[in-house]
């Protein structure tokens, strides 16, 4: 049995690294679940980050953006600011309706506020929102 290290096998002033591979994560990635905003004329596909109880009665949700389906298009949102949403409209997206729209999906002009016009839509007739089958 050594007692000391082997010479330059390790350095004595440098821990051993917790990887063997420095660009592997410590911890894997956190999964998290999609969802779809739907309305007559559209549907936001967004990445559920968080439910928020603590601010109101109603639940919210900490969504960010993905896909946006509207006006006949597939607009990939990435990068686009996160929102905050009521739970309530919305429904989970299932990959048999989200991966076509991967495909067709296009990059999103950032000077066009096409997330916003969709939004203030929905937000202006609660109505229209399709409620979940």
């Amino acid at each position: 049995m050594l007692s000391r290290p082997l010479k330059g096998f390790l350095p004595s002033s440098t821990p051993p690294h917790p990887h063997p591979d420095p660009l592997v994560p410590a911890d894997p990635p956190e999964i998290r679940p999609w969802v779809c905003l739907s309305g007559s004329q559209g549907t936001l596909v967004a990445e559920q980050i968080q439910v928020s109880t603590l601010a109101t009665a109603v639940p919210m949700l900490w969504l960010r953006p993905l896909l946006l389906v509207w006006q006949g298009r597939v607009w990939e949102l990435s990068p686009s600011p996160d929102l905050l949403w009521p739970a309530s409209a919305c429904q989970p997206a299932y990959a048999e309706a989200v991966l076509p729209w991967l495909d067709q999906a296009q990059p999103h002009d950032p000077h066009q506020p096409l997330l916003q016009q969709f939004l203030q839509h929905l937000w202006a007739s609660p109505a229209d929102l399709e409620s979940p089958p």
